[in-house]
C-alpha cells in the first residue's frame, strides 16, 4: 500500500522513539536523525520521499508487531507481560562481571557464552559515545573485552543506525541483538518486511522510559557541573542497585546512588510521549527479557545483584539452560508473578492517560491496546508527567522540578493514607 507523505506527520505528535530503524529501511534515503530537546527524532526530506510507507511499516510506534507473537512458539500467555515459558532469578558466575553490571550480569554473561561457543558471529551492544559522554552508541562486535566494557545501563539516547545497516547488509553473519522494547518491535517489523533471518537471538530489556540527554544535563545542573567538564558517565554498576558515577576532565568524581538520582526528576519527566504511551514494559517480543528484580524476597538484602529473567521462546529457554550447564550463569526458577512489576501495570492503564489528555483538551493518538481498568494512581501519574514534562522541556524552569516533585510526593502520601482509612472503615 502506498501512503501519502502526509502520513509522516504522525511523527510530529510525539510518537517517534528515535530508534532509527525507519532510516535504515528507507530506499530513498529520505530520512535523517536529528537531535531536538535532547531526543533523537526523525526528519523527513519530502523532496526525496516517495511515500512508499516502508518507514511506517517498520515504526514500532505505528505498526504493531503483535501478529508475530505466534512465531515465538510460547506455551504461556499473560495480557500484562505477553508470551513466556519460565521466570528465573539469575546472575553471572563471574564475580567481577556481576559486580560491574546493573543487576546480576546475566545478559552480558550470555553474550560471552554465545561468542565462546560460536553460536553467533557478532553481538550488538551499546557503549558510551567517546565524542559526547551524554550519548550512547550501538556497536557490532565479537570482542569479549568490548562486551565487558558494555556492561551496565545507558539511560540516554542511543543511535542504532550503523548497527541496523550492518544486519541488513551482511545477511550471512549471525547476530545477537540487545535492545529496548521499541527496538525489539522495530526489529521484528524489519525482519518481517525484509525477510531477515540472521538475527539468531533477541535480548530485550524491561523499560519504563528512555530519558533524553537533557535528563543527564539536569543532574549535572543539580550538582553545578557543566557538561563540557564531563569525561565519562556510568549510570549503573558497582553493586546493586548501583551508582551513577560522573568522571570529570580534571580527575574528580561524582557518585550518586541509583534511587537518589532516578527519583530526582531524571526518571520521571525527561522522556517523550512515545515512552509515556508505550504499553510494552517487558519487551514482549524478545526471546529473553531482562530486568531488575522487584519485590522478590530472595534479593531484598542483596548487594551484588540478581537479574530477573523472562524466558519467552523455546530457543531462549534452551540458551539459558545451556549457559547454566556450562557454568556461565546461575538460574533459579521463581513464581511467574514476579515478572509483573508496578510499572508493568501502569504501562497497561493508558485508557486513564487518554482520558486525562481529553479532559485537558490535549490531542493524542496511540496505537496500543490496554488491559488494565481505570486506576487513580494512573490519573495522578498522568497529571504529574504532563506538568513535569513542561518543566523539563524548558531549561529555565528546571529550578521548579524539585519543588514539583515534593508536591507530588505529598499528594501520593495523602492518597495512601486516605486509602488506608477507607479500608479500615
Amino acid at each position: 500500500m502506498k501512503l501519502h507523505k502526509k502520513h509522516i506527520g504522525l511523527l510530529d505528535i510525539g510518537l517517534c522513539s528515535g530508534c532509527g530503524f525507519c532510516i535504515s529501511s528507507c530506499p530513498s534515503n529520505a530520512l535523517l536523525l536529528i537531535i531536538k530537546n535532547g531526543f533523537f527524532k526523525v526528519y523527513v526530506n519530502e523532496t526525496k520521499c516517495t511515500g512508499c510507507g516502508l518507514c511506517l511499516r517498520v515504526c514500532p510506534s505505528i505498526t504493531s508487531s503483535d501478529q508475530l507473537i505466534p512465531e515465538l512458539e510460547n506455551i504461556k500467555y499473560s495480557p500484562l507481560i505477553g508470551c513466556y515459558t519460565d521466570i528465573f532469578l539469575s546472575y553471572a558466575t563471574d564475580y567481577e562481571l556481576r559486580f560491574s553490571a546493573s543487576s546480576g550480569g546475566c545478559l552480558t554473561a550470555l553474550l560471552i557464552y554465545l561468542l565462546d561457543k560460536g553460536l553467533v558471529d557478532k553481538v550488538i551492544v551499546t557503549l558510551p559515545d567517546e565524542r559526547d559522554p551524554l550519548y550512547a552508541k550501538a556497536v557490532v562486535t565479537s570482542d569479549i573485552n568490548t562486551i565487558r566494557r558494555a556492561v551496565g545501563s545507558r539511560y540516554t539516547q542511543v543511535c542504532l543506525i550503523d548497527a541496523i545497516n550492518r544486519v541488513i547488509k551482511f545477511r550471512d553473519e549471525r547476530f545477537a541483538f540487545v535492545g529496548l522494547p521499541c527496538h525489539i518491535r522495530a526489529l521484528r517489523n524489519l525482519e518481517h518486511i525484509l525477510k531477515l533471518q540472521n538475527v539468531t537471538i533477541r535480548f530485550g530489556l524491561y523499560c519504563g522510559n528512555l530519558p533524553s540527554t537533557w535528563a543527564t544535563e539536569y543532574l549535572l545542573y543539580l550538582y553545578n557541573i557543566h557538561k563540557h567538564k564531563v569525561k565519562k558517565i556510568s549510570y549503573r554498576g558497582f553493586g546493586w542497585p548501583g551508582y551513577l558515577i560522573v568522571e570529570l576532565v580534571e580527575g574528580d568524581r561524582l557518585c550518586i546512588s541509583e534511587p537518589l538520582y532516578w527519583n530526582s526528576g531524571f526518571g520521571q519527566y525527561f522522556y517523550d510521549k512515545c515512552c509515556f504511551f508505550c504499553a510494552d514494559h517487558t519487551a514482549e517480543l524478545a526471546d529473553i527479557s531482562f530486568a531488575d528484580p522487584a519485590d522478590v524476597d530472595e534479593v531484598i538484602d542483596d548487594r551484588l545483584g540478581h537479574t530477573l529473567v523472562v524466558a519467552r521462546s523455546i530457543k531462549g529457554l534452551k540458551l539459558l539452560k545451556d549457559a547454566e550447564k556450562n557454568g556461565y550463569i546461575n538460574l533459579k526458577k521463581i513464581s511467574d508473578k514476579h515478572a509483573v512489576q508496578g510499572t508493568t501495570i501502569l504501562k497497561k492503564t493508558d485508557k486513564n492517560k487518554i482520558l486525562v489528555y481529553k479532559l485537558l483538551k490535549m490531542r493524542q493518538k496511540v496505537r496500543y491496546e490496554y488491559t488494565v481498568p481505570y486506576r487513580l494512581s494512573s490519573f495522578i501519574w498522568t497529571i504529574d508527567y504532563i506538568i513535569g514534562r513542561k518543566l523539563a522541556m524548558d531549561k529555565k524552569l528546571w529550578v521548579l522540578i524539585p519543588i514539583w516533585s515534593r508536591i507530588v510526593k505529598i499528594l501520593h502520601l495523602g492518597i495512601e493514607r486516605m486509602s488506608k482509612m477507607l479500608k479500615s472503615v
